[in-house]
């Protein structure tokens, strides 16, 4: 977005960084100036470069990488969407486990984000590595984007800006979020939803609405739902705060961000309208089962990977820098009132939205959506903390920009109690919370810096780019310290943690994909794994192409999926799991549960009650079945009943293949059942195809039409003006 964004009338002019390079190596040092705007950025930004690479060292040389969900579903299901086809074929059918599933209920695999296309390009690269590195871009992209944030505003110093992008950098709670990386996403797309609802972007050039398009596309088929829809709220306000002070043309303004949105919606519809359709009605829903506690307060300070509460870190980790504390409530007579209001509505919305207190949660349970997601509190936590930044930014600004002697004064006693307040906090919280001392000292030491840096600032000759540098410089440190303490308890040794999860390396996994053995058209069996309520093992089959029963994959609520999953877990004899496990099982059964036995086992009732087996198997969802009947006949197959099947029944015998539908239905334990009412031999072709994906295209391609011809139309509306008035 940079390209149709303004950046003339600031201080620090971007575009004059090759003249100033140019200029500095052809300057005798004796009269070079040293301490020049541009030179104390260069030189901080290069600092702040430096400690994040530092922190993400392990992860881009390839021997950690982030553990828990992310080596869970998240990276084997990207892998699998992003190798079995990706945007140009975005495969129909996953057959790594639980019996195989639609592709598109899986909405945790990254499936549309352009990013993990670098899987294709980049492929020598090990997989967890690759995917983890997109998640230090990720990072990279948030910061940039608070940057010019901050930039479009004009703020009254050139290196405020990159104090907040800084801030943002620097986040423990973006660090908490990597092994959760829809959750992670949202730290960098929050940024440029400001940016783009600012009401500071040019939407006159050609290909704004095209930008905004791509950006929107990605925000909606990319980070965690509830994210998506903590957004939208949080866009409603500022949009309107941005219409009431600025009052901006429709045309210039409301209506080029309607465009880009819809599009980018309508574009996003090839992931979500084939997956709400074929997920169906959800079984169960937890509701909001986040909350808020006293010991969440504390991790505005420290790290909390100590703390025993029942959320997983990745979900109530709220860590920043702790200068920023301070500085926020130093923002009250900052200038421009508008940042400073955005900056207070986004801290009062997402806690009055997402923290459950009296009163208050009574209305925000009754909005629309916000009693779906399970994790309000971390949805809403990117939002909180954007808004926090924004304060302290504002605070750091308030602070250089008084000349007033006697505000100063106030200006003096706002700056010594903020600090020492949140100094006395955070060592209250330090002390009676299960928080690494070492940190706690480390902080509280980092307040005590930031309390010399005002006195030096009010009583002595530090200058204003003086009091800035330190105050960024600073910040990296502290935001640096509990990042590198939340990242240790997300971070592990990728060899060992791939060997522990799947059993294997990804690397040897991947040579068994393309065995010939796979891919015979014979069904193979499902191979079990020790604990289906935490099967991560299961997930090698993503990477090997070897069925599994189970994987740690999230389709939780749908409802096949979970009468399979319960299905097993509840059956103490083993008969369901054998069941599902067996090689193309097609058996009788009786209003879609199985014969009833005194002593059920799968190997007597197979025998018994066989009507056919899996002839002709394709892992991409196309099934052939020889079948022989008695008479009319119920039947199961273990293959998941999904919406997206479609069957027919033919006569081998007839020369011209006779053939008509077959009416197919879920079974007891989720499983495709059918009937034949007349006897004989048969053959079941069995098709499985993406329900509404064509429709989910129509759509997309609207999007695509509105994206390319809103600037001709409004070019076409502007010349068309010109002329009339000529």
């Amino acid at each position: 977005m940079f390209w149709f964004y303004e950046f003339e009338q600031s201080e620090l002019n971007l575009t004059k960084f090759g003249d100033t390079i140019k200029a500095n190596l052809f300057t005798p040092l004796s009269v070079r100036p040293i301490l020049t705007e541009q030179n104390l950025f260069f030189s901080v930004s290069t600092i702040a470069i430096i400690v994040y690479i530092y922190l993400w060292f392990p992860v881009l040389n390839g021997t950690e990488v982030p553990g828990f969900d992310f080596v869970g579903g998240y990276a084997s299901s990207a892998y699998s969407w992003w190798i079995d086809g990706g945007v140009i074929a975005p495969p129909e059918w996953t057959p790594y486990s639980w019996g195989g599933y639609p592709t598109v209920i899986d909405i945790q695999n990254s499936s549309y984000y352009l990013p993990y296309s670098l899987l294709i390009i980049a492929n020598q690269l090990p997989v967890l590595t690759l995917f983890a590195t997109i998640g230090f871009l990720e990072g990279i992209l948030g910061a940039i984007g608070a940057y010019v944030f901050f930039r479009s505003f004009k703020l009254n110093h050139g290196l405020l800006p990159l104090f907040g992008a800084c801030c943002w950098l620097f986040l423990g709670a973006a660090y908490a979020t990597t092994p959760m990386p829809d959750l992670h996403r949202a730290f960098m797309f929050l940024p440029w939803m400001m940016v783009v609802l600012s009401g500071n972007l040019d939407f006159r050039k050609k290909f704004s609405v095209p930008m905004v398009t791509l950006f929107f596309w990605q925000l909606f088929v990319s980070i965690y739902p509830g994210s998506t829809l903590a957004f939208g709220y949080i866009a409603v306000v500022v949009i309107s705060i941005v219409q009431f002070r600025n009052r901006p043309k429709f045309t210039d303004y409301l209506l080029p961000i309607s465009a880009g949105a819809l599009a980018g919606l309508l574009l996003s519809a090839l992931k979500w309208l084939p997956a709400l359709y074929t997920r169906g009605e959800f079984l169960f829903s937890e509701g909001n089962v986040s909350f808020f506690s006293r010991d969440l307060i504390g991790t505005f300070f420290f790290s909390g990977g100590n703390l025993d509460l029942s959320q997983p870190m990745g979900l109530r980790e709220f860590l920043i820098p702790i200068t920023l504390i301070p500085l926020a409530f130093m923002s009250i007579r900052a200038k421009p009132s508008q940042l400073r209001l955005m900056g207070v509505i986004l801290v009062f919305l997402s806690i009055t939205l997402s923290w459950k207190i009296p009163l208050v949660s009574i209305i925000s349970s009754n909005l629309p959506g916000l009693n779906f997601s399970r994790f309000v509190l971390s949805d809403f936590r990117p939002v909180l903390l954007f808004g926090i930044v924004i304060l302290a930014t504002m605070g750091l600004q308030g602070l250089t920009n008084c000349q007033d002697t006697q505000k100063v004064r106030k200006i003096r006693i706002e700056a010594i109690i903020a600090s020492s307040s949140v100094g006395l906090t955070a060592i209250f919280f330090g002390l009676n919370g299960n928080y690494d001392q070492t940190e706690v000292f480390v902080q509280s030491a980092v307040i005590v810096v930031l309390v010399l840096l005002f006195f030096l600032f009010f009583f002595s000759k530090l200058s204003v780019s003086g009091l800035i540098c330190s105050a960024v410089l600073l910040t990296v440190f502290s935001g640096f310290i509990g990042s590198q303490s939340t990242f240790r308890y997300q971070l592990f040794d990728r060899i060992e943690l791939e060997m522990n999860s799947y059993g294997a390396t990804i690397e040897q996994l991947q040579e068994k994909r393309n065995d010939p053995d796979i891919s015979l058209g014979v069904q193979p069996q499902r191979q079990d794994v020790e604990e289906p309520n935490y099967p991560i093992k299961g997930n090698a089959g993503f990477y090997s192409g070897i069925p599994f029963l189970y994987s740690y994959t999230n389709l939780r609520g749908q409802i096949t999926y979970e009468s399979v999953k319960f299905g097993i877990i509840d059956d103490e004899t083993g008969f369901v799991k054998e069941f599902w496990g067996d090689s193309g099982a097609v058996v009788t059964s009786h209003d879609g549960a199985f014969v009833s036995q005194k002593n059920p086992s799968w190997t007597s009732y197979k025998k018994q009650f066989s009507l056919g087996t899996v002839t002709n198997y394709s892992p991409v969802g196309n099934l052939e079945i020889a079948l022989r009947v008695a008479g009319p006949t119920e039947f199961s197959i273990n293959t998941p009943f999904y919406r997206g099947w479609s069957a027919k029944i033919c006569d081998p015998k007839s020369s011209n293949q006779d053939c008509r539908n077959l009416i197919l239905k879920p079974g007891k334990y989720g499983q495709v059942v059918s009937e034949v009412t007349k006897a004989g031999t048969w053959t079941i072709q069995m098709e499985y195809r993406t329900p509404l994906f064509l429709e989910s295209q129509l759509l997309a391609c609207c999007g695509i039409a509105i994206s390319l011809l809103f600037p001709i139309v409004r070019t076409f509306v502007r010349l068309k003006k010109r002329d009339t008035l000529l």
